[in-house]
């Protein structure tokens, strides 16, 4: 529990303006393929794909994150 705490806090390898970034262009292209597809009378509209989007860089982000860990650099 206390190897848990200490890393709590520490520093990202991406930078949070980079990731915020990411999520917001995420979001973005999100809205706008559901916004098409609303346009056209289909099924899934802005907020599925937005969540869909944003879930699938969070995942991305958070694969960038682990890969940099010092655990994996043995």
């Amino acid at each position: 529990m206390e190897l848990f705490l200490d890393r709590f806090g520490h520093p990202t390898w991406l930078p949070f303006s980079v990731v915020s970034g990411r999520l917001l262009l995420a979001a973005i292209l999100g809205a706008l393929v559901g916004a098409e597809r609303e346009w056209r009378d289909r099924v899934a509209g802005p907020r599925t794909h937005v969540l869909i989007c944003l879930s699938a860089c969070a995942i991305a982000v958070l694969t960038i994150e682990i890969t940099h860990l010092d655990d994996f650099n043995g």
